[in-house]
């Protein structure tokens, strides 16, 4: 099982999960979304998810079916989740800067500031020796 992100048009998107055995796609809402991660156990997704409220993406964290799920305040503009045994790692994007890469606990609560810079990030990658 993988999950998929797709925006296809300003305002629009969804993500959904693809069975790679049956070849079905399962959408679990229809909403912009900027990018998406399974925790290490496969059983929750961290998703970057548009709040229709006020258009900023705020990270969201939901059960591998797309219940319960919990948005976290204080990720605004977060991009590409990555969930690792020690967080969930994201970028932050934000036109005039700066930039940052930050981890937040898969519980919620204060995001830690790992990296910044005044260009665009174009991508965060994790290397692990496990």
């Amino acid at each position: 099982m993988s999950a998929l992100t797709n925006i296809a048009a300003p305002g629009s998107g969804y993500l959904a999960l693809w069975d790679g055995v049956t070849s079905t796609k399962t959408i679990l809402f229809s909403q912009p979304v900027a990018g998406a991660d399974f925790d290490p156990t496969g059983t929750r997704i961290v998703a970057a998810v548009t709040d229709q409220a006020d258009q900023l993406i705020r990270l969201a964290v939901m059960n591998a079916d797309g219940s319960g799920r919990t948005v976290f305040p204080g990720t605004d503009n977060a991009r590409s989740p990555l969930w690792t045994t020690s967080g969930i790692a994201y970028e932050t994007f934000v036109p005039a800067g700066p930039n940052e890469v930050r981890i937040v606990p898969p519980s919620g609560g204060a995001s830690r500031t790992l990296y910044t810079t005044t260009g665009t990030i174009q991508r965060i990658q994790l290397v692990s020796s496990q």
